[in-house]
């Protein structure tokens, strides 16, 4: 709400009502956060950070080093973005203020936070925040063209999903098994989760793949992953990660491992064209898988429930970042005409056929992600409420 309020006297009130209804619960926010660092502490580990690590891929060195160098890479977005804010609060309040002008009228020594604490209308709360971000996203959308208009021809969404899945697995030592239609152990799975979703087999069509971690001396299976990816009616029109047990019989011994499933409306390929991502599409599916293998690793069978915040949306985050990197995307693309003989005989059927053009390369030029790359790097700040959420429990 906060984020469509122009005035900053009303935003002021409203953050204020909010802390005042809360703050009978800052003494309990702040005995949540000593007692789960005592349980770590009771169960040898060095902070609750360290603790959760061991259900990870990732070691706590290796996630603290990640959020370190994170922060250190979005650092002069969220100064450039927070000196602008500032510039724009106080501007909106009436003053005839400007970063540049309050620098050069800073003692040596003083910085501009030492501004802020003599001078309470200066600083940023979480309404002011929440607005100017808002802004900031609308300007950058209509300032920059978000992607190529030739974009979609190079993810073909079937193709895209699975070399998602391949760049995960090798990042993140896992492998996707894809199970085929006639394989009854996929029959398990399937009917599990249809009726966690209150639906029949005769009328939903699933890519099941059996998830194995690899990292160690022998493949471990995680469980299963079901893309529920067509379209059908009643299905929301939304893209979301949802968790359903499943028995898995080996050896004549009943196991329980997670089944996770990303459900999506997408539309069904023709026999002309197949369904294709835009940038926004193809991140979203980036951000639920991160969330599937978050679940899978996890190996809970019950609703995704981890804790804090941090725990769930940096894994995301930094996913949707990896499908805003112009070398990764690249990897990932493929034009569609590749895929099936049909696909290239109606993309030729759209030219005149006396001076047909040459068929496009089979990945994507480089060139092509330049500006999603430069509207990603400018909207960097949306990471740091995860990371301000992650830094205490580091201690």
């Amino acid at each position: 709400m906060t984020g469509t309020i122009s005035d900053p006297n009303v935003r002021e009130r409203i953050v204020s009502w909010e802390q005042d209804t809360c703050k009978d619960l800052a003494p309990r926010f702040r005995e949540m956060m000593l007692s789960r660092a005592r349980v770590a502490h009771l169960k040898g580990f060095k902070s609750f950070f360290e603790y959760r690590s061991q259900f990870k891929m990732m070691n706590t060195t290796s996630v603290d080093l990640f959020l370190k160098d994170l922060k250190s890479k979005i650092d002069r977005y969220a100064n450039a973005f927070m000196e602008s804010a500032i510039e724009q609060k106080m501007n909106d309040l009436g003053y005839d203020f400007t970063i540049k002008n309050l620098r050069e009228r800073l003692r040596r020594g003083k910085t501009i936070r030492d501004y802020q604490n003599n001078h309470p209308e200066a600083q940023i709360n979480w309404g002011d925040y929440s607005y100017y971000t808002t802004l900031k996203s609308k300007f950058i959308s209509k300032s920059k063209q978000s992607e190529d208009l030739k974009f979609h021809e190079y993810f073909p969404m079937d193709h895209s999903m699975r070399r998602v899945l391949s760049i995960f697995g090798d990042l993140l030592g896992l492998t996707f098994h894809e199970s085929p239609p006639g394989d009854q152990r996929r029959q398990v799975p399937i009917a599990t989760y249809l009726r966690s979703q209150n639906l029949t087999e005769h009328n939903t069509a699933l890519d099941v793949f059996w998830v194995f971690d690899i990292t160690g001396i022998t493949p471990k299976r995680l469980g299963s992953l079901i893309l529920d990816v067509g379209e059908r009616e009643g299905k929301p029109r939304k893209v979301f990660c949802t968790t359903f047990g499943t028995f898995l019989f080996e050896n004549e011994i009943s196991r329980l491992l997670p089944g996770v499933a990303i459900v999506g409306p997408f539309i069904k390929p023709t026999s002309r064209s197949p369904f294709v991502f835009n940038h926004q599409g193809l991140s979203t599916f980036a951000h639920e898988l991160a969330h599937a293998i978050h679940r899978l690793v996890q190996g809970g069978n019950k609703p995704f429930i981890t804790g804090p915040r941090d725990f769930v949306e940096i894994p995301s985050i930094t996913a949707e970042k990896w499908t805003s990197n112009p070398v990764v995307l690249q990897r990932i693309s493929c034009h569609y005409t590749y895929l099936e003989q049909e696909y290239l005989t109606a993309w030729k059927d759209g030219f005149s056929p006396k001076i047909p053009p040459p068929q496009p390369p089979r990945q994507a030029p480089l060139e092509m992600f330049n500006e999603i790359h430069y509207k990603k790097c400018q909207l960097d700040i949306t990471c740091l409420s995860p990371l301000v959420l992650a830094v205490p429990d580091g201690d």
